[in-house]
């Protein structure tokens, strides 16, 4: 067993000998399960990890009628950092500090079997500034999933036809392609022998490229005014396990528009890793926000389960 922080050895519950992080028993007793949310910054990281655990939280209700259990200070740093901004008074979600904080922790059941989750979040900036030999991002080369966000406001065509629809653009943002790299290359060179990993190429903020279908654009809105795409349809919240037909349509679809949105590269640094890969679609918010805060109709998520229940139906499979 590894220590979900540092990815030293442990052997027991409690104090990991390497970092000090308290390990809970659920990480030594259930079917272990660890995210890295990946990105520069922008891309919508903290705004996706909140949204995605209060929508999984419902889907373990509604779906599988239990229940998503924090461990250790998760509820007090989730509520803290994510869910205050998103569900209550704080408004938008500052930038996550540039450090590592220790990973987020749930313990839940699904279809009879026990699972703790464990989710590390970053700052855009620091992945930026990443060399692969900061033991502070060892955890990549241990995590089951690494999922990398792409930003489609990052996008000068998507820029210039959206600039003048009110939609906030992003004034700080990083390179998507250059983090990922840097973000592989560390995972390599901290990457644990014999652990199986898999790599989420995430397109953000998708419903920015939803409302394409009814601009001014006739190459937009053939690409995106297909009624029966599976970009245009949302099952994660239905289906109670990851649907392999789905994800691979959605891949398919997926992987025709990155040359369209100028990032041909990405997919081009997932194959020089070597892991396998999947490409998704999110929107947190499910539409765009105002430049004083979130849209007046509330927090619509699309597809945010996506990748989590992709490595969820992975880990079962592999108990």
């Amino acid at each position: 067993m590894t220590c979900p922080k540092c990815t030293k050895t442990v052997s027991a519950a409690g104090a990991c000998g390497g970092c000090g992080f308290e390990v809970p028993p659920h990480w030594l007793t259930d079917v272990q399960c660890s995210m890295a949310v990946t990105g520069a910054r922008s891309a919508g990281k903290s705004i996706f990890i909140g949204v995605m655990i209060r929508h999984f939280g419902q889907f373990l209700a509604d779906r599988h009628h239990t229940f998503l259990t924090p461990l250790n200070d998760t509820e007090d740093r989730f509520l803290r950092t994510y869910e205050n901004y998103l569900y209550g008074e704080e408004g938008i979600i500052p930038p996550t500090p540039p450090d590592v904080p220790e990973p987020l922790m749930w313990s839940f059941t699904m279809g009879g079997r026990r699972f703790c989750l464990s989710l590390a979040d970053a700052a855009g900036e620091s992945f930026e500034r990443l060399t692969p030999d900061q033991n502070a991002f060892a955890y990549l080369g241990g995590v089951d999933m690494i999922c990398s966000l792409i930003d489609p406001l990052k996008v000068s065509d998507v820029r210039a036809i959206v600039r003048d629809t009110g939609i906030p653009l992003p004034a700080e943002a990083g390179n998507d392609l250059q983090v990922l790299r840097r973000v592989l290359q560390a995972r390599a060179a901290h990457a644990i022998p014999g652990r199986v990993q898999v790599l989420a190429l995430t397109i953000s903020k998708f419903d920015v490229l939803q409302g394409l279908k009814n601009v001014d654009n006739d190459r937009w809105v053939s690409i995106m005014g297909r009624p029966g795409a599976a970009m245009q349809r949302d099952p994660s919240y239905v289906t109670q396990w990851d649907d392999p037909q789905d994800r691979l349509l959605l891949s398919q679809e997926l992987r025709s528009l990155l040359p369209v949105l100028g990032a041909p590269l990405i997919e081009a640094a997932a194959t020089e890793s070597g892991l396998p890969y999947y490409l998704y679609a999110v929107s947190a918010l499910g539409r765009p926000p105002g430049n004083d805060g979130f849209s007046t109709s509330g927090i619509s998520p699309y597809r945010v389960l996506d990748p989590l229940k992709t490595l969820l139906t992975m880990k079962a499979v592999q108990a």
